[in-house]
């Protein structure tokens, strides 16, 4: 260990041991040389100069990176989660998940494992509907069997006024059948970590005491409605995934996907009704996907999927819809993000966390059966954050 001339020391640190972090984040040297904590990193990388501990710790912030692995002889073993990651455009090469991607599953696992050991502890029963169908069941058949164990109409989104007030309601009736529902656009409240749609839209634990759903938060929204149709699918499936859903299809070549694509779209917008009614959708409006968004209250993009699907246009037409609707997003989101500030982590915790998950926590550190500091880490809320989210939902209840 040398010293810097000022009795702080430096670290022996090696070029492998900082070129993994690297990798594993995908940030690169001069991308990092960028903070200038890291202004010397290109020397640290060819052995000229050794970091200080405040200029490697700065740099596992920066990669992402446990800072006692920086201290290690060699790398660690990557131990990537194995549940499968479909792509809809296939190569045949395996799938490669970003770290921001891995760290929301890790998180996601953390927490599953932790409320099923609370609700074994506290006598729940497993769920029956978790795996009870198969990919040759008829997907109009296991709709229904979702619509059911959801305590959901044939029609119960037509009772609402607007697809994204229905949305609310179905995140809310899976919920309440004990599905643990979340949706962000980041790691934990990390703003400098953005989750990429284009790699994942959605991902799905299965369990039979927790089946954890994830929504991409950074995706359009009107994609949203449908991807947490396909997660809800996979529940029933038994099989856990995380999928890109490019341009709401699924990997062709895999049965699964294919079925819980079938069955998403059959729930959304049954079959029979959208070709009896498509004539009239285009006859009476200018806009057909909006005239058929506001009969099955999903959004026009879902709508338009759908009616490729089952052949009312054809895939020029789809594609031309999607490339002006993604423009159209990506537009809007630019315009947000030169606002300053944002909802703090308090007020998006029932959407980053998941309202059930949330109300299980404060229920266990009311009941003294979790530390405070345990509930902090579960939920990446600190103290002062959880208390509001606590004070709040609880309010919202009264």
């Amino acid at each position: 260990m040398q010293g810097d001339g000022n009795g702080r020391p430096r670290l022996d640190v090696s070029k492998s041991l900082l070129q993994w972090a690297m990798n594993r984040s995908g940030k690169s040297v001069d991308e990092l040389s960028r903070n200038s904590s890291l202004g010397k990193l290109h020397e640290w990388m060819t052995g000229t100069r050794k970091p200080t501990m405040v200029q490697l710790e700065a740099f596992a912030r920066a990669t992402y990176t446990p800072f006692g692995h920086l201290l290690l002889s060699e790398p660690p073993p990557d131990t990537p989660s194995p549940i499968p990651h479909f792509r809809t455009i296939s190569d045949n090469k395996p799938a490669a998940r970003s770290i921001d991607l891995e760290d929301t599953i890790k998180i996601l696992e953390y927490r599953q494992e932790w409320i099923r050991d609370y609700l074994i502890d506290i006598g729940v029963k497993p769920l029956e509907f978790v795996g009870s169908c198969n990919v040759h069941d008829d997907p109009v058949k296991i709709s229904k069997e979702i619509k059911t164990a959801l305590g959901l109409a044939p029609n119960w989104a037509a009772v609402h006024s607007k697809w994204d007030v229905a949305q609310k309601h179905l995140v809310a009736m899976a919920e309440n059948a004990r599905i643990f529902v979340s949706k962000n656009s980041m790691v934990q409240n990390n703003t400098s970590r953005p989750l990429d749609p284009e790699e994942f839209r959605g991902l799905v634990l299965v369990d039979e005491y927790a089946p954890f759903v994830f929504i991409n938060g950074a995706d359009v929204p009107g994609a949203q409605m449908f991807t947490l149709a396909h997660e809800l699918v996979h529940v029933w499936m038994g099989e856990s995934a995380s999928f890109d859903l490019r341009d709401l299809a699924p990997r062709p070549d895999v049965e699964l996907e294919v079925t819980c694509n079938r069955v998403a779209a059959e729930f959304l917008v049954p079959a029979d009704t959208l070709l009896r009614l498509w004539d009239e959708f285009t006859a009476h409006s200018d806009d057909p996907y909006r005239a058929a968004s506001d009969y099955f209250k999903v959004s026009r993009i879902v709508a338009a999927r759908r009616a490729l699907d089952t052949g009312c246009i054809l895939q020029k037409d789809f594609d031309a819809f999607y490339t002006k609707y993604k423009l159209k997003y990506n537009a809007s989101k630019v315009q947000k993000s030169k606002k300053r500030g944002g909802p703090t982590p308090d007020l998006m915790a029932p959407h980053r966390v998941g309202s059930k998950f949330l109300q299980t926590v404060f229920t266990a550190v009311a009941e003294r059966k979790i530390l405070y500091t345990d509930a902090y880490y579960l939920t990446g809320l600190k103290s002062e954050s959880f208390d509001k989210a606590r004070d709040k939902m609880y309010g919202e209840v009264d």
